[in-house]
């Protein structure tokens, strides 16, 4: 509650954060992409395609789709999920 509600002060005074705080399902999503650590600069998102994605948009990605994001790495996989493409409810990896 805390982290949400500095985040929301920071936009409401113009702010920007630098880091997306890495909790529970945004981890396992920042760890599915070869990100670790309890923070993450902005920056290793904007290689990935995240680069106009504000930093709650960025923890909510990981979040949900942490569980798609096992085919990043996978040539086998008949999903294709990359951070340009979102999957929708057909296109979920079922894995």
């Amino acid at each position: 509650a805390i982290y949400d509600t500095a985040i929301r002060i920071a936009y409401l005074k113009g702010l920007e954060p630098t880091e997306v705080y890495l909790q529970q399902g945004a981890s396992w999503g920042a760890h599915k992409l070869r990100i670790h650590g309890k923070s993450a600069n902005r920056n290793k998102f904007d290689e990935l395609g995240l680069n106009d994605f504000k930093i709650h948009e960025i923890e909510c990605f990981l979040c949900i789709y942490h569980k798609c994001l096992d085919c990043l790495y996978i040539d086998s996989c008949p999903y294709i999920v990359t951070p340009n493409l979102f999957p929708t409810k057909k296109g979920i990896c079922k894995r």
